[in-house]
């Protein structure tokens, strides 16, 4: 049995890392911050279970190396992971208040020992004063009016004819990669005896792929979509159909977005939308192909 927990101890042990910690490099930093965070790295790692502190580069896996740069009153943190003088892993955080320098040193060990983002090594008890602050903060969402017009063709409206579509539409933007919007759109083919129509009011997403002035996007949406399918009828003012259907539906589509940087901005797309219910005579689920234009303002 003593035999077996020594092999355990020493199993265990020659899984663990050493770390050499290489005195902080800095700018503008007192001798203070300097010296504060070269020993709380060497504590952080000392009082780690699953590693150890070695006195000596050579004699570690991996050294770590601090820099420092103060702005104003906040410190930034900075620590690479070096191993065989080649920086494998770089890290950083930022210190509102010196006080947040030992949850800060924590945090980027964590951080340079698991090799992830330093987002993921946040716990309920370990939030600095900074982040606390940005918790509070909100990306301001863009709000614009959109309107779209372009032609359309219609799949299973028992009709060839296209039309013209027009749109109607309220964007928020979410962030800068994403907008939530909400879209009502009409459709009635051309030929004014063409009792078919295809209509829908629909909330949806669009994803811009890039941060640039001019970027692609893809769109998708959900919502409720009323069509009706050509029935042969003659024309009236309102030209209905009998062969219609009305329910959920989906739409996607992708497009290419011009001058995002801008209050005003236009767009084209290519959409196609989808009714998940089937008409009443044909028993056809009716969709619309579109190449739209946008404007948004």
């Amino acid at each position: 049995m003593k035999i077996f927990l020594i092999v355990m101890f020493f199993s265990l042990n020659s899984f663990a890392s050493s770390y050499y910690v290489a005195k902080p490099k800095s700018k503008g930093t007192t001798p203070a911050t300097i010296e504060a965070v070269f020993e709380l790295f060497k504590s952080s790692i000392a009082g780690s279970n699953d590693h150890s502190l070695s006195n000596s580069p050579g004699a570690s896996d991996y050294t770590v190396q601090p820099k420092i740069l103060q702005m104003g009153g906040t410190v930034l943190v900075i620590a690479d992971k070096i191993q065989n003088n080649k920086v494998i892993f770089s890290t950083r955080m930022k210190s509102e208040d010196l006080s947040d320098l030992d949850t800060v040193v924590n945090r980027l060990f964590a951080s340079l020992e698991k090799e992830e983002n330093i987002k993921t090594t946040a716990k309920v008890n370990n939030v600095t004063e900074a982040e606390e602050y940005q918790s509070t903060r909100r990306f301001q969402a863009t709000n614009q009016w959109q309107f779209a017009f372009g032609p359309a063709w219609g799949n299973k409206l028992n009709t060839s004819k296209a039309g013209t579509f027009f749109g109607f539409g309220y964007i928020w933007g979410l962030d800068p990669h994403f907008d939530l919007k909400l879209n009502l759109s009409i459709l009635n083919p051309d030929d004014s005896e063409d009792s078919a129509y295809f209509r829908s009011t629909m909330l949806g997403m669009n994803y811009f792929f890039d941060l640039n002035k001019h970027s692609p996007f893809i769109t998708g949406s959900v919502g409720y979509i009323s069509a009706a399918a050509d029935d042969g009828s003659d024309g009236s003012i309102i030209n209905d159909s009998d062969d219609d259907a009305s329910g959920w539906g989906v739409d996607v589509g992708i497009g290419y977005k011009f001058f995002r940087t801008s209050s005003v901005n236009i767009a084209t797309s290519i959409n196609y939308s989808y009714l998940f219910e089937k008409t009443k005579f044909s028993q056809e689920n009716p969709g619309l192909t579109r190449f739209i234009i946008s404007v948004y303002f």
